[in-house]
């Protein structure tokens, strides 16, 4: 939104929906973000910007934990994120 500034650490749009990018920023929800954990942000990647993300609609959000090797996958159903299972 206007007033929730956020810089995740990857951004995902596709082709299709190209035009959202501008040079300075993301017009609208992109198709995917991804945030990779640090000891210093993980409580803000985990509850903030998750809650941020969900209440933007971004249909797909990802979390990696470099140190424990790990990728958690949640995708928005119905309003609300749900994790996909580790395979």
């Amino acid at each position: 939104s206007n007033h929730d500034i956020v810089q995740p650490d990857l951004v995902v749009v596709l082709a299709s929906r190209r035009s959202i990018l501008i040079p300075s920023r993301v017009l609208g929800v992109p198709d995917l973000l991804v945030e990779i954990l640090s000891p210093s942000s993980v409580a803000y990647d985990r509850v903030r910007k998750k809650a941020l993300y969900e209440r933007a609609g971004v249909p797909e959000f990802w979390l990696v934990d470099p140190e424990l090797r790990t990728l958690e996958q949640f995708v928005l159903e119905a309003g609300k994120y749900q994790q996909i299972p580790a395979r």
